[in-house]
């Protein structure tokens, strides 16, 4: 009877030895998640931030929640690190590509004093980056491009001025039309034209 008594005091000593543990286990399991929740819209904000940057809304009239700094910057893209990879950039998208950064950084609530750091958020997109407004604009660019299309069109273009008179020749009796050098234009000799009107049409 005195060991059972023993044993009996022992497991209160231990319980309440557990009990700050316990307690302490469930504030940080609390405080951990007030943490991944304020990440949560960290991330958030910063996207809402940036996409509303690269529409022309400057950073500084954002609304950021309670306790949230929100912060923006736009630089030049520098452009690719391969050779004449920027002059490339240039006559396709202009000088006008922009590197648009948003950086959004959540302060801890004030009750949180066990994980409160704060969480910082940096994001950032390309603005001035899109695909050409239709093939007309896709056709102009490339054209105008000396890197990406006017330096190796010359060069073609001799070898078809040199190779069109005997071509020619060879395919006239069989009634064909002359070689086209206009290759940026539409391919109405491969894709008939009301073809290609319908299917567009069909697209919409």
């Amino acid at each position: 009877m005195q060991r059972g008594s023993n044993e009996q005091g022992q497991a209160m000593v231990e319980g309440l030895l557990m009990l700050p543990f316990l307690t302490v286990l469930l504030w940080a399991v609390l405080d951990i998640g007030a943490m991944q929740f304020s990440a949560q819209r960290t991330t958030q904000v910063s996207r809402q931030a940036a996409m509303a940057a690269a529409l022309g809304q400057p950073v500084a009239t954002l609304r950021a929640p309670a306790r949230m700094d929100v912060e923006g910057s736009a630089q030049r893209w520098l452009g690719s690190s391969i050779a004449r990879g920027g002059a490339l950039q240039d006559e396709w998208f202009g000088a006008a590509m922009r590197l648009l950064s948003v950086q959004v950084r959540s302060l801890p609530p004030p009750g949180n004093v066990m994980f409160g750091l704060p969480v910082s958020r940096h994001l950032s997109v390309a603005d001035g980056a899109g695909y050409a407004h239709g093939d007309a604009d896709a056709q102009r660019r490339i054209g105008a491009s000396p890197t990406g299309w006017l330096q190796a069109s010359r060069t073609s273009q001799a070898e078809v001025q040199r190779m069109q008179r005997p071509v020619s020749q060879a395919e006239a009796p069989w009634g064909r039309p002359a070689l086209s050098r206009d290759w940026l234009s539409a391919w109405g000799d491969v894709l008939p034209g009301d073809r290609l009107g319908g299917r567009s049409e069909g697209g919409k």
